[in-house]
């Protein structure tokens, strides 16, 4: 379980690493992100504290819609299945989030930011 926690650390610190490297603006879905790190030192003995915080962070969050404009025009996207160290599903319980790092290859879509 470990190893989970650190890898999500690991890509939250690079994420805004990203973030103030480019001098990229910030929403506040993206500002409490960056923020978990130090809330989760602060926190790592209370796991349900934590895993509250995460879920409060996540769910109210909505993923912006493509807007579609009046030219034709096809996209595309294409997931790849997640490559593990194992071949064990990845299981979760209900109320829960799970991260899972998937590679997308998005063809001829608009910015969505």
């Amino acid at each position: 379980m470990l190893q989970v926690w650190e890898s999500f650390l690991t890509r939250i610190k690079s994420f805004s690493n990203f973030i103030n490297t480019e001098n990229i603006s910030t929403d506040a879905f993206c500002a409490e992100v960056i923020s978990f790190p130090s809330f989760f030192e602060s926190n790592i003995t209370n796991s349900s504290g934590v895993v509250d915080y995460v879920q409060s962070i996540m769910l109210p969050h909505e993923v912006p819609c493509l807007e579609l404009t009046a030219s034709l025009r096809q996209a595309s996207a294409v997931l790849n299945e997640p490559r593990g160290r194992s071949d064990n599903p990845l299981c979760f319980s209900a109320g829960l989030t799970l991260g899972i790092n998937v590679e997308a290859i998005l063809e001829n879509v608009a910015d969505a930011g």
